[in-house]
């Protein structure tokens, strides 16, 4: 709008004079003093006639503008001008505001033109200066970004600094409060029925909007400036139609920022708080729907999604949680929000949702509260649509929305509905949230999973009834139908109306919903006359409510008996006479004869308060019970969150099953099992934080006393395996820590171990020990003290008769047995602080007790080795055994001081109590059992030889290499005093006496180990020791037995035994280099002829650990080992992927050799070895060029196999060449793919070789290999496929486009084709020649096959009556013969037997080195 357009509308209004425009450069501080005080005298008449030179004083945008002071001026008018109007209306209305219609015409016209002036000069001011000071505050912000300060960035300006600070601090501020007085009803009525062409306020609707966008930059909420504009917008866009101008002026701004939208959104309350529900309904409508067309249609807020989106989402939320009745109106709108890319906007309606859900719940609780429009809302049906709208189709809905964030959001406002004393959520609602959640509980993204973990927590505890069980529901749900039934029969006399009522009160639970029927009908009603007599024994009993759910389950699932209802009833009649009628025809006792149903209608029933609290518990009930229902499905998914989610899902799972457990729930095993895996995984500090979720699991919500605790506890372990207690100690230790064990719970476990009281069990005793072991690692003194006991009663009697609790015993005495470390001051370096002294001595942990050799305990152990090597026992001493051994052997070489005395001692009668003495009798003294053990035993003392002595040894030398370099640097003190005259054998000192200043302590076989040799390397001494530690004693002939074992492996029944066979074997191997060498082929030997799955799963485990150690000498078994990836149990094969992929990536394995069998696997029926052998590809394709050589020999490999099919083939070949992405890599895999067409190869190859060339991506000098190398796959061109794949790979190069490449690509194009030309032709020649040679062929063939009918048929006549003749003599001669030939097998069989028996014993006797060892093997195999 310009100064033209105002004086045309002041003409209309009979203004004609008016000074002279004044130019902007003409105006000064005198001339604009003078008009202020003309207004304040005179009035307003000198505002019109100088209106032009006023507004001239505003454009600021010019290139002459007027100082800061002449705008003040300005301003000052304009603030006069509006005190004086004020003045004028005042002195109008009187003292009693009248309205504006009373006034008269000229009045009106008089006040209109005033205000028009005041508005227009307000517009100019308000943008003109507003433009001043952004533009100024933008120079600012350059200047303050400049600035050499360590804050660098684009700086917000100071406004106190600006010079227009008058304008921004004072008179704006006043101007607004001053127009918010002059606009004020009912100054809008004197605007009523003006004709002048033009909207004057909007006027107003631009100059406030430019303020609100200057302001809203910078403001983070209201302040009272802008409340004042937004009551003013409030009253233009009610009273003079400026709704549509506004939105239009303010909806862009949400550009901004989050927070300029929440100002807009505030303002916007603002604005309509005055107005009416409708108003107020019809302007959030429109701001929605503006807000939501501006966002979709303007690309200024794509290119600032994250800015506008923000603006956009605080605007909806502030506007419909400041305006909920209307927001609920503008639900429609809402719900396309949720339709838009942006997850900020989408989440900003969640949140509205979620607080109108809260707003209406407070309208349900409220009984006083009202809508303006004078209806009540006092009871939920009045706002359930509302909540059904907001529930599904917001949060629930969009728990699938596509992005994660919103998902998660979703779960997080469902559990705030139901956090706190007062839920804001009814029973069904509930019940569709945890319907809803449950698909959320495996969720790909996280924090969904957790929040929905969360929202099923908060649940059952507002629900608790949910972890009741079914019966429990039934229970109580009858007891209350009961109870109905009973005061409807009590209240009326009539037996037929009785039941009557009770027919409608069942359809009356039946029509509420969350009905159900109980699962033992799925059974009972079987068949429509299996209901109707269950029906006839329900009346017959007067279980009336039975009698009706019976009918109603049956009708459901049988639609001929609902047809007979309907045919026996009255048509239409309603359902409870149809029911009626049915009954009375089954049961007619109490029915009088002139029964008239038509009389029912006329019939009421007012129920009394018990009957209504009766169904209200029925109804919560029912809803408990689908809840109850939807938590049981949701177990499935919280158990896989704890056996394979994330340890952020397995401690939110944790929480749950704590959750339900302290209200009764009792998990199952497989729970169990899976919580404590879970629990298993967590850190130390973790533990700390689940104390009370594991008590809450495995002991339940209540305090339990000290007996009680430690049987819950013994009962916990009973029912776990070894794997799983292992797995809950460090929880049982931070029990201990937390004093839920006390010292009375630890003295009751004592008495559980010794059985000192009674009620305990032998299986309890063995729990118990356990239980101390773990608790003795903590705490020195429980085991330490109480060695005696534990010796006395788990290693004596009761521990040779039960094995298991030796095992634990055992296990408690090595783990729980040791002493606080001897405090030793440390020495302090030179400038270290005596606090380094404390530094050094924190983490140092308790140590292992040693005892002498002639301590009680170790005559126990061994008792405990040889009873089980010479008594057979049972299964349960077979599968405690090993483990027994192990743990003694442990303890012997652990906690004595001198172990190889107690070795040496039982060692030697190990054979005799294995092995026979006597003449005459078999090889082996008892079963395999005994030799079971006696592997065990020979491989555990093998281990802990060596380990012992590679410790003690090393200690030993490395104490004497300190000797030797102090005598060495005291040698050289001692030669720097010594005379020049006195020689260096004078004072030196032998190495030899120095080295021999040993323990008096150390072991004999230690000083022959390493004598006078402590200088030397003592890695070199402890290998020289142990690669002769096979040739004497104990264990040379241990591996005589174990060898002799793997020859006769196939005669082996027990499968333990094979097993352990093969562990005995391969810690032989583990001795040393030469050791493996010996034994290797052996090894070889039973991997290909077993074919027990157990035995070659233990094989590849050992051969794990011996290829980590001797790499080279395992080369020959990993060729073998390899063929196992194509045995036919999966479980070896996923083993053999697994041993080459862990060897090849720890460069242990040459993989190119089993890279083709390991590439077959991608196409076997496993889908987890498929998925092994891609991450294994993947991780090959990255280290050198080891994939790009072997692509060659696997496609040679692979087309020769049979069991790979073409189609097989092209999958493998397109995974791998996928992996080949660099140019020099492609250049030399294609060479070397064109080489392999060369020479006679067959179809098969020929065409796979030729489909791996369309697989790879091709360039300019790929091309030129084709090109130069087209001798090699010219002669294959013939073949249809090979024929196809070339096109496909003439195509691809075609799609280079590169300018300089067309002509030869041509050239090459038409040479393939004159080659493929020439291969068809030679192949219709050779068919032709085929198809001459085939007739004569035919007739020769046809005649010599009669000539030999003819002969056989005379033949078969000659040899039917040979065999009739003598059928007898010949059955009687072939019973002869079968019975010598199975004598001469037999007589073989042994011959063969003893030769290979002679055999090995002669094998094994050449590859022992000494007489005697000869002897033992010829002994053995005798």
């Amino acid at each position: 709008m310009d100064v033209q357009e105002i004086k045309n509308f002041l003409e209309g209004e009979g203004e004609r004079t008016y000074e002279v425009e004044r130019p902007t450069i003409d105006i000064d501080e005198n001339f604009l003093v003078e008009i202020c005080d003309s207004i304040e005298s005179d009035g307003l008449e000198v505002l019109i006639s100088n209106v032009g030179s006023i507004a001239n004083t505003f454009k600021t945008s010019q290139e002459y503008s007027c100082s800061p002071n002449v705008l003040e001026e300005a301003v000052k008018i304009i603030h006069q001008g509006l005190l004086t109007i004020q003045m004028l209306i005042e002195s109008v209305q009187g003292d009693v505001k009248t309205s504006m219609a009373q006034v008269n015409r000229q009045t009106k016209h008089k006040l209109r033109k005033y205000m028009a002036v005041l508005f227009f000069l307000i517009y100019k001011a308000f943008v003109e200066i507003e433009r001043a000071v952004a533009a100024e505050a933008h120079n600012l912000s350059i200047a303050n970004a400049v600035k050499d300060t360590s804050k660098r960035g684009k700086k917000k300006p100071d406004y106190d600094q600006s010079q227009y600070r008058f304008w921004l601090a004072k008179w704006r501020p006043r101007i607004v409060a001053e127009v918010l007085k002059v606009v004020s009803p009912p100054m809008h009525e004197i605007w009523e029925g003006a004709t002048d062409g033009i909207n004057i306020m909007r006027c107003l609707t631009l100059a406030f909007c430019t303020t609100i966008k200057s302001k809203a930059t910078r403001l983070r909420e209201l302040d009272d400036e802008l409340e004042d504009i937004f009551d003013i917008l409030g009253i233009l866009a009610t009273k003079h139609q400026e709704e549509k101008g506004i939105l239009t002026r303010l909806i862009p701004l949400l550009k901004g920022s989050e927070e300029t939208g929440a100002i807009l959104g505030n303002g916007l309350d603002r604005m309509i708080t005055n107005m009416t529900a409708d108003e107020a309904s019809s302007i959030v409508l429109r701001a929605l729907s503006e807000a939501l067309e501006v966002y979709n249609t303007n690309t200024d807020f794509q290119k600032q999604s994250s800015a506008s989106d923000k603006g956009f989402q605080g605007f909806v939320y502030h506007l419909c949680s400041s305006q909920p009745r209307a927001a609920l109106n503008s639900l429609p709108i809402l719900l396309q929000y949720l339709e838009t890319d942006s997850y900020t906007i989408r989440n900003g309606v969640l949140a509205v949702a979620y607080d109108l859900l809260v707003w209406t719940w407070d309208q349900i609780k409220n009984t006083e509260a009202r809508p303006e429009d004078g209806e009540a809302h006092n009871n939920e049906t009045d706002w359930f649509p509302e909540r059904q709208n907001l529930l599904n189709e917001i949060l629930l809905r969009h728990l699938k929305d596509i992005n994660s964030h919103v998902r998660s959001k979703a779960l997080f406002h469902l559990s705030e509905l139901l956090k706190g004393d007062d839920r804001r959520v009814t029973n069904e609602e509930a019940v569709l949230i945890m319907k809803h959640v449950r698909m959320r509980l495996l969720d790909k993204a996280v924090q969904p999973r957790k929040n929905a973990t969360a929202l099923v927590v908060e649940l059952v505890n507002n629900f608790p009834f949910t972890v009741s069980t079914t019966e429990s529901f039934e229970r109580k749900i009858n007891q209350k139908r009961q109870q109905i039934v009973s005061t409807i029969e009590n209240d009326v006399d009539d037996p037929a109306t009785a039941l009557y009522f009770i027919i409608k009160e069942f359809h009356l639970h039946l029509d509420k919903g969350n009905f159900f029927f109980p699962p033992s009908y799925k059974q009972k009603i079987s068949t429509p006359d299996a209901a109707i007599k269950l029906i006839d024994e329900a009346l017959q009993e007067k279980q009336y409510w039975q009698a009706c759910e019976v009918l109603c389950y049956s009708l459901k699932k049988w639609s001929a008996l609902a047809q007979q209802l309907e045919a026996v009833g009255a048509g239409d009649d309603a359902p409870e006479k149809l029911y009626l009628i049915f009954f009375k025809k089954s049961y007619n006792d109490i029915f009088p004869e002139d029964y008239n149903t038509l009389e029912l209608d006329e019939l009421t029933y007012v129920a009394p308060a018990s009957v209504v609290d009766c169904r209200d518990f029925i109804w919560s009930l029912q809803c408990y019970y689908r809840m109850k229902v939807e938590l049981d499905q949701c177990q499935p998914s919280l158990r896989k969150l704890l056996e394979l989610g994330t340890t952020t899902d397995k401690k939110d799972a944790i929480v749950f099953y704590a959750t339900i457990c302290g209200f009764g729930y009792e998990p199952p095993h497989a729970i169990i099992v899976s919580i404590i895996n879970a629990i298993s995984q967590l850190t130390s500090v973790e533990l700390t934080e689940f104390v009370e979720p594991f008590r809450k699991i495995f002991f339940g919500g209540e305090s339990l006393n000290a007996a009680f605790f430690a049987k819950k506890l013994i009962s916990l372990v009973d029912k776990l395996s070894e794997t799983h207690v292992e797995s809950l100690s460090g929880m049982i230790g931070e029990l201990y820590r937390s004093r839920l064990l006390t010292a009375e719970s630890i003295k009751c476990l004592w008495d559980a171990y010794s059985l000192s009281t009674g009620g305990w069990m032998p299986k309890d005793s063995r729990s118990a020990a356990y239980l101390l072991g773990i608790v003795g690692q903590m705490e020195k003194n429980i085991v330490t003290s109480n060695l005696t006991q534990l010796i006395e009663i788990g290693l004596s009697q009761r521990g040779l008769e039960d094995y298991e609790l030796a095992k634990v015993t055992l296990q408690t005495i090595l783990f729980g047995c040791r002493v606080e470390p001897e405090f030793v001051e440390p020495e302090v370096p030179k400038g270290r602080s005596k606090a380094a002294k404390v530094a050094n001595l924190k983490g140092k942990s308790a140590e292992e007790i040693k005892f002498p050799p002639t301590h009680d305990m170790f005559p126990k152990i061994v008792e405990l080795i040889e009873n089980g090597l010479r008594t057979e026992g049972d299964n349960l001493m077979d599968a405690m055994y090993p483990r027994v051994v192990e743990l003694s052997v442990q303890i012997i070489y652990r906690m004595c001081t001198d172990p190889s005395d107690i070795v040496n001692r039982f060692l030697p009668n190990v054979h005799d109590l294995v092995f026979t003495t006597e003449e005459n009798a078999s090889p082996f003294k008892t079963s395999e059992k005994i030799l079971f053990r006696y592997m065990s035993l020979g491989r555990a003392i093998l281990g802990a030889h060596i380990n012992y002595f590679e410790q003690t040894v090393s200690e030993e030398i490395k104490r004497r290499k300190t000797i030797l370099t102090k005598a060495k640097k005291k040698d050289k003190t001692t030669n720097r005093r010594r005379g020049a005259r006195e020689t260096l054998g004078n004072t030196s000192t032998s190495n030899s006496s120095i080295l021999n200043q040993s323990n008096n302590d150390a072991a004999s076989e230690m000083e022959l180990m390493i004598g006078n040799i402590g200088f030397d390397s003592e890695a070199d001494t402890i290998k020289t020791y142990v690669s002769k530690l096979l040739d004497t004693g104990f264990f040379r002939q241990f591996r005589v037995h174990v060898l002799y074992l793997c020859q006769v492996f196939k005669d082996i029944k027990s499968l333990n035994l094979k097993v352990a066979c093969v562990q005995a074997l391969a810690k032989l191997m583990l001795v040393c280099e030469a050791s493996v060498i010996k034994s290797i082929d052996t090894l070889i030997k039973l991997w290909q002829e077993n074919e027990s799955v157990a035995v070659k799963l233990e094989i590849i485990r050992a051969s794990v650990r011996l290829s980590v150690r001797f790499p080279n000498q395992m080369e020959k078994m990993n060729q073998s080992i390899s063929t196992g990836l194509a045995d036919k149990d999966p479980r070896i094969r996923k083993a053999c992927m697994d041993y080459i992929q862990y060897l090849a990536l720890s460069d242990l394995l040459k993989v190119r050799e089993q890279l083709s069998d390991t590439v077959a696997c991608l196409c076997d029926e496993s889908q987890e070895l498929r998925e092994m052998a891609k991450d294994f590809i993947n991780e090959i394709s990255e280290k050198d060029n080891i994939l790009q050589n072997s692509i060659p020999d696997i496609i040679s490999r692979l087309s020769t196999r049979e069991d790979i099919t073409q189609e097989d083939f092209r999958g493998i070949m397109k995974t791998l060449l996928t992996k080949i992405k660099k140019e020099k890599q492609l250049v030399g895999l294609v060479e070397r793919i064109v080489g392999r067409f060369r020479g006679p190869i067959s179809i098969r190859v020929a065409q796979d070789t030729a489909y791996c060339l369309t697989q790879v991506q091709q360039n300019d000098k790929t091309f030129k290999i084709l090109k130069d190398n087209i001798s090699a796959y010219a002669d294959k061109l013939g073949d249809k496929v090979v024929w196809e794949h070339i096109c496909e790979v003439t195509a691809t190069i075609k799609k280079l486009n590169k300018p300089e490449l067309k002509t030869k690509i041509d050239e090459w194009e038409k040479e393939v084709e004159e080659h493929k030309n020439k291969c068809v032709a030679l192949l219709e020649a050779e068919n032709a020649g085929k198809q001459k040679e085939k007739p004569q062929r035919m007739v020769e063939s046809e005649s010599s096959e009669d000539e030999e009918e003819e002969q056989a048929n005379v033949e078969d006549q000659e040899n039917m009556d040979i065999e009739d003749n003598a059928q007898e003599a010949g059955t009687a001669e072939k019973d002869e013969d079968e019975a010598e030939e199975s004598d001469k097998e037999q007589e073989g069989d042994y011959q063969e037997r003893g030769e290979s028996d002679a055999d090995q014993t002669a094998e094994m006797d050449q590859n022992e080195g000494s007489d005697d060892e000869q002897m033992e093997v010829a002994s053995v195999s005798d």
